[in-house]
């Protein structure tokens, strides 16, 4: 399990989400590297190995002028 900022995924639900965010963005994962500071194979790494950071993500997001929102489900 990973934590994304509290939200736990299996190593494949962080994959999944991953792409289709850059989807959702229109943006390559070589451009999201680029706009976080990082070597694309460092990111690519941290989504396969689950190390992926919610900072990295609120900040790729307010770079593209996005906001990140978290909804607690209903039980």
């Amino acid at each position: 399990m990973i934590a994304l900022g509290g939200i736990d995924m299996t190593n494949e639900e962080l994959l999944n989400f991953w792409r289709h965010l850059l989807v959702d963005l229109n943006i390559s994962e070589s451009e999201a590297a680029r706009m976080l500071g990082q070597a694309p194979q460092s990111i690519n790494s941290k989504v396969k190995r689950g190390t992926l950071r919610y900072i990295e993500v609120q900040t790729l997001l307010e770079k593209l002028g996005k906001t990140l929102t978290v909804i607690t489900k209903q039980k």
